[in-house]
């Protein structure tokens, strides 16, 4: 998994071995929210990557990835998925406007409830 908190993190993970797509996806995240505030302040980039669980995801956002239990629905806004390269899932954590964002790769090893849950809630 790479967290990315500011922008000295995702300048690091811009240097790891991933997908050239998924890198500008990142890139281009990161543009769209500016430089009015600190990185800190507005996101959280979360990159999961095969061999992570849902369970040690939800433990670095700090915020519940799986359904309500109560409505059967998830709690992020949206899911894009980005064919070949990996879902998009946005969570909006405070009246502020910061949120969580999950890169989720499709690749071999991802964790099968989270890819299905993916797929069964993407727009």
């Amino acid at each position: 998994m790479i967290s990315m908190t500011d922008d000295a993190a995702i300048a690091s993970a811009l240097q790891k071995p991933l997908h050239p797509e998924l890198l500008d996806l990142i890139r281009r995240r990161r543009a769209i929210l500016g430089d009015d505030m600190p990185f800190a302040e507005m996101a959280h980039f979360v990159v999961v990557e095969p061999g992570d669980t849902i369970d040690a995801t939800e433990a670095v956002i700090r915020w519940p990835i799986r359904p309500n239990p109560d409505c059967g629905l998830p709690q992020w806004e949206w899911v894009l998925v980005h064919e070949g390269v990996c879902y998009e899932t946005v969570f909006v954590l405070s009246d502020d406007g910061y949120a969580v964002v999950l890169f989720v790769q499709i690749a071999d090893g991802m964790d099968p409830e989270l890819m299905g849950m993916l797929r069964a809630f993407c727009t």
